[in-house]
């Protein structure tokens, strides 16, 4: 599949989640591709994991809780732009 300049800092993010459940964006946002936001509206969709104790934001660095792990893969889908534009076409989390 191949990947635009919007794709590649996505899927680095992504995999540090899964991988270290843990991320800093701080790098990422100079990364051609990213939003110019510093990622506003995928930090406001996190906002609900961070109310129910899943997510912690300190600054750039996001981290999934504990608690959190077992729904990583929505944290993620956060940042997957395929996932919020095409309904029904991927998968999702419960």
């Amino acid at each position: 599949m191949a990947l635009n300049a919007e794709d590649r800092p996505r899927r680095d993010i992504i995999e540090r989640l899964i991988c270290d459940f843990h991320v800093d964006l701080a790098p990422f946002q100079t990364v051609e591709g990213s939003p110019d936001d510093g990622f506003a509206s995928e930090r406001a969709r996190l906002a609900p994991m961070v109310d129910d104790g899943l997510v912690h934001i300190n600054g750039d660095n996001i981290k999934v809780t504990e608690e959190g792990r077992a729904f990583v893969r929505s944290v993620c889908a956060v940042f997957d732009t395929y996932l919020q534009t095409s309904k029904g076409r991927h998968s999702s989390a419960v």
